[in-house]
């Protein structure tokens, strides 16, 4: 094991008499990582962890250190009664601390925030991490989405029933997945489907409609071939990446090659005409035949990301195919909601407030806090129309029958701004946060554009906050904006009169 701070701080505790006390400067780790997690549950439940000082070097108190590495101060009493954790977390440009304020800021203590270790526990229970709360109004924020919330991780008849897993690693499993360039060398083409196809394909300009083509003609992509489906002689799958999704996106980018220039990259597809354009196929045999793999939708997320992105948790619902590792896969019970749900402000708040390092996976998700599920019936509606706004997911719709399933979608642009606004104020009323609360956690995306412009009044900013999300755009077009205006109308009408004026 690399992380060689766990020895020193084992090693010191186990120096020290009862009653003795350790004070040590070490990595961020020992309050997040998985593999401190017994440490962490030593130093809280057998001793007294008393103070608990994290910053980050953006001024580069370490010279030789990158600026985003987060150091933490810690001071344990070996023997002590278990109370309460005095915690303080300089983040972000504008508020990591210079080098000679250290000596006196680390013992002002009133400068840190008391969690209890029953409160640590009630937030980690699994893992034990130690949640970067900085302000009281955000551990009374944290504290009310756990007493009206529900684990993600809980295994109960009452939760998600979820089941984690990566499918291929993109370096050890690399030889399953050729690029995209090398099959269509050897004659295979995109299909309307978003396969890629191999056999005699044949010039079309006929119908595209498919009632009204020959019967088992499957068209290309850009509807200028067709081959016959007892024709096909090999059949190749898209390999999802991150970098191909987006919040409630299944087909955000597509991998081109650069007009006028060498080489390919990501571009990004908006509209209602996607098409997949990977940059890696995979053989559908080969993917039929692995193991530990989900076949049908699922929900994805991006597993690399960080708490001072625009955006921590991105994720959509796509159809059954291959995923690199760059994407965790969750099956769970009522997909389409959790998907919608992941992408909302209170949950990627949530999500930030437990962050430290920039892998998203399960260890960190399992203990996040989702709306009880006896909400979703006035939720799960809006999700579908927002996530499942494309023909691959027919089948999502199949048990929709008083209407035609297409009228459900949220298409256009206005339309999913106010969808989109209407779920994020249903879910802060559910968690039972108040007009205050949901402010905070959307505080400062109202600056307008040649302010966020401003790199020096940028770093003055909170470095976890959602300013950064459509910061191009005019504030009154913003979705942290108009999300809270409506939960403004949602308490003030109350939820019935709420959702009638919305239908």
């Amino acid at each position: 094991d690399l992380n060689t701070y766990k020895m020193f701080l084992e090693a010191s505790y186990a120096l020290l008499r009862e009653g003795g006390r350790l004070g040590l400067l070490v990595p961020s780790g020992i309050y997040s990582d998985k593999g401190s997690g017994q440490l962490r549950y030593l130093f809280l439940q057998e001793s007294r962890w008393s103070h608990l000082y994290a910053f980050q070097n953006e001024r580069f108190v370490f010279a030789a250190v990158h600026h985003s590495f987060k150091v933490a101060a810690v001071q344990v009493e070996k023997g002590g009664q278990p109370g309460k954790l005095r915690t303080r977390f300089r983040l972000g440009p504008g508020d990591s601390p210079e080098a000679h304020e250290l000596e006196s800021d680390i013992p002002n203590e009133s400068g840190y925030l008391q969690v209890s270790v029953e409160d640590i526990e009630e937030f980690s229970p699994h893992s034990g991490a130690i949640l970067e709360i900085r302000t009281p109004r955000d551990l009374e924020i944290v504290k009310k989405l756990y007493a009206n919330g529900i684990l993600l991780g809980d295994k109960s008849s009452d939760g998600w029933n979820i089941r984690y897993t990566t499918e291929f690693h993109m370096t050890n499993d690399s030889k399953f997945f050729p690029p995209r360039w090398k099959w269509e060398e050897q004659g295979y083409r995109p299909d309307e489907y978003g396969h890629w196809l191999k056999g005699n394909w044949q010039a079309y300009s006929g119908q595209r409609n498919i009632l009204k083509r020959p019967r088992g003609l499957i068209l290309a992509a850009d509807g200028t071939a067709g081959i016959r489906v007892e024709e096909i002689e090999d059949v190749a799958l898209p390999l999802y990446q991150g970098g191909m999704i987006n919040q409630l996106d299944f087909c955000a980018s597509a991998y081109r090659k650069v007009e006028g220039k060498r080489g390919f990259k990501w571009v990004p597809i908006s509209g209602e005409n996607k098409q997949l354009e990977p940059r890696y196929l995979m053989g559908r045999k080969t993917y039929m035949d692995a193991e530990n793999v989900t076949r049908s939708s699922k929900l994805v997320f991006r597993s690399i990301s960080n708490s001072t992105n625009s955006r921590s948790l991105i994720g959509t619902l796509i159809d059954g195919l291959p995923c690199g590792n760059s994407l965790a896969v969750l099956a769970a019970n009522h997909a389409s909601l959790l998907g919608t749900l992941m992408n909302s402000f209170v949950l990627d708040w949530a999500i930030r407030q437990r962050m430290v390092g920039q892998n998203l996976n399960w260890f960190v998700l399992e203990d996040l806090s989702t709306p009880q599920l006896r909400n979703q019936s006035l939720l799960s509606d809006l999700a579908n129309s927002l996530l499942l706004t494309h023909v691959r997911f027919a089948s999502e719709w199949r048990p929709v029958k008083e209407k035609a399933w297409k009228t459900c979608w949220a298409v256009t642009p206005h339309e999913r701004m106010r969808s989109r606004a209407i779920f994020e104020s249903l879910t802060a009323f559910f968690f039972g946060l108040s007009n205050d609360d949901f402010a905070g956690i959307v505080a400062g995306c109202d600056h307008p554009p040649q302010l966020l412009a401003n790199t020096k009044y940028a770093r003055q900013l909170d470095t976890k906050g959602f300013w950064r999300f459509e910061k191009l755009e005019m504030p009154e077009l913003r979705l942290a904006v108009l999300s809270r205006l409506a939960f403004l109308d949602l308490n003030e009408k109350g939820l019935h009169e709420f959702l009638d004026q919305n239908d």
